[in-house]
């Protein structure tokens, strides 16, 4: 495994997550917003691979768990 790549896979996510936060909490997007969910999907993809890499498990199962919820707010705001 490439330590550089891992890192870099794990700042990527948390960036994404981060900034879905933030647009949040300034009240640009709602939770129920498909950018919202979308990004957080993807976010935490990025942060499953990145648990995968160092063999962090609960942070894996955590983000798995984040991930089919973002799905599914994806899959609500679809039908919108």
């Amino acid at each position: 495994m490439d330590p550089l790549f891992a890192q870099t896979t794990g700042f990527f996510g948390m960036a994404i997550i981060l900034g879905a936060f933030i647009l949040n909490m300034m009240r640009s997007w709602q939770v129920t917003d498909l950018a919202y969910c979308a990004t957080n999907a993807i976010g935490s993809a990025l942060l499953i691979i990145y648990a995968f890499l160092i063999g962090s498990w609960p942070f894996f199962f955590l983000n798995l768990v984040w991930v089919g919820f973002s799905v599914k707010g994806i899959l609500s705001a679809a039908r919108r």
